[in-house]
């Protein structure tokens, strides 16, 4: 029985949704490797002006290097992939107060 458990263990860290988990948990670390966030963030228009903010976001990544970029790209995909599996797993899941 002990083996049961540690193969389901298994299986939970190195399923689809986990390896997405850690794409993302990479992707942000290779983006924090890349970009000094305190400096965006200190030049970051407010959310108050969103125009501004979009305009800001844009250009931000227009204008970096195409392995900025890449990362963007990846780790945005990985987000997308990762809610959407997310989504899936939590439209099956049945409360006991909600069942008919």
């Amino acid at each position: 029985m002990i083996r049961v458990h540690r193969i389901y263990t298994l299986q939970r860290f190195v399923g689809p949704t986990a390896l997405k988990a850690y794409t993302i948990v990479v992707g942000f670390a290779l983006l924090g490797k890349f970009v000094h966030v305190a400096s965006v963030a200190a030049n970051m228009p407010s959310l108050a002006s969103p125009v501004a903010f979009v305009q800001f976001w844009f250009g931000a990544i227009a204008h970096t290097e195409f392995v900025v970029q890449a990362v963007l790209l990846g780790l945005a995909l990985a987000v997308l992939f990762f809610a959407r599996d997310v989504f899936r797993d939590v439209r099956h899941i049945q409360l006991p107060f909600f069942a008919h």
